[in-house]
């Protein structure tokens, strides 16, 4: 009987052994993975400053270009908006607020000018912030990227990654 119990005792500790074992590879494993998670890639300074204008790129502040775009859009959207259920005119006008729709922008491969020429990025793209803040309503609701080159080229930058 002694070593039936000594072996149900040695199975019992090396099944505490296994458990541990298990736990300690889980813990080590979760901690690796939070450790590797990496934070939202930090724009550089020159990026802010090409796009704030201070290095008068655009001529005047490209963020404010956004912003009037935005309000350009949500201008021309307001009729509309009332044929919306209650849940999806909340989230259009809260994606065309200009903060957020700023912040938005700032995602972009063009923002962070991750496209072959930054010069042509920010011309192009202030050249068509400006066509459409200057179209009506009705050209901009036949669509953004078929009022010009510039915002074709937008566009198809903006969706490119």
């Amino acid at each position: 009987m002694s070593f039936i119990r000594k072996g149900m005792r040695q199975k019992k500790n090396s099944n505490r052994i296994l458990f541990s074992s298990v736990i300690v590879s889980i813990t080590i494993l979760c901690v690796c993975c939070l450790l590797s998670c990496k934070e939202k890639r930090k724009i550089s300074a020159d990026i802010e400053t090409v796009w704030t204008g201070e290095k008068g790129k655009l001529g005047s502040n490209g963020l404010v270009l956004i912003a009037e775009y935005c309000e350009k859009i949500r201008s021309c959207a307001q009729g509309d908006l009332n044929r919306l259920n209650k849940d999806e005119k909340s989230i259009l006008e809260k994606r065309l607020r200009p903060d957020i729709c700023i912040q938005k922008f700032k995602e972009t491969p063009v923002y962070k000018l991750e496209v072959e020429n930054s010069e042509t990025a920010v011309a192009r793209t202030g050249s068509c912030l400006q066509k459409v803040i200057d179209s009506d309503c009705e050209s901009i609701k036949k669509g953004v990227s078929s009022l010009s080159d510039d915002c074709m080229w937008l566009y198809s930058n903006q969706i490119s990654k």
